[in-house]
């Protein structure tokens, strides 16, 4: 059978939708400066999928139990790992080179350099926060709080934004 994906994968954005949801929810009813780490370790793991459903492909499974011709479609991500701009670096050229494009016109455009220089600034803080009663990497607690929760923002806009292409893996 021939193996095909879709990008963007729709049903890796839809779960990292949920995942800034939660962190949108947090930004709004935590009051304070400082992000708590679950907002972050949300933010981040959203944006990791969004990135994964930039760079995925299908996987069929037999189900032989359940008779003849009875299959499963899941999604495997290419690339594994949490690192942020590992994922980014790894994404088609032409990917990147839309993904570059948007973030040009984005608001963060002014913050940061460009979105490479956003993406590592993050890059690590879900695999740091994750377990928040370990010690921990506080690079990014000075950064103000809604910043991550823009950045996944930034990557919900550009996949709903972008027109779904089903292809041939090789």
């Amino acid at each position: 059978m021939e193996r095909t994906a879709e990008y963007p994968d729709a049903h890796v954005a839809n779960l990292a939708e949920q995942f800034l949801d939660t962190a949108g929810l947090l930004l709004r009813n935590i009051p304070g400066v400082v992000a708590p780490s679950s907002l972050r370790v949300n933010a981040a793991f959203a944006i990791e999928l969004f990135l994964k459903s930039l760079n995925s492909h299908w996987q069929h499974h037999e189900l032989e139990e359940l008779g003849d011709g009875a299959y499963e479609i899941t999604t495997q991500s290419n690339v594994r790992g949490h690192h942020l701009d590992r994922l980014y670096d790894d994404l088609p050229d032409r990917v990147r080179s839309d993904l570059n494009g948007a973030f040009a016109s984005n608001r963060l455009a002014s913050t940061f350099d460009d979105l490479c220089d956003a993406l590592s600034t993050y890059a690590k803080t879900f695999e740091n926060e994750r377990y928040g009663f370990e010690r921990r990497s506080i690079a990014t607690d000075n950064r103000p709080m809604a910043e991550i929760v823009e950045l996944g923002e930034f990557f919900r806009e550009f996949i709903k934004n972008t027109s779904r292409v089903r292809y041939a893996l090789s």
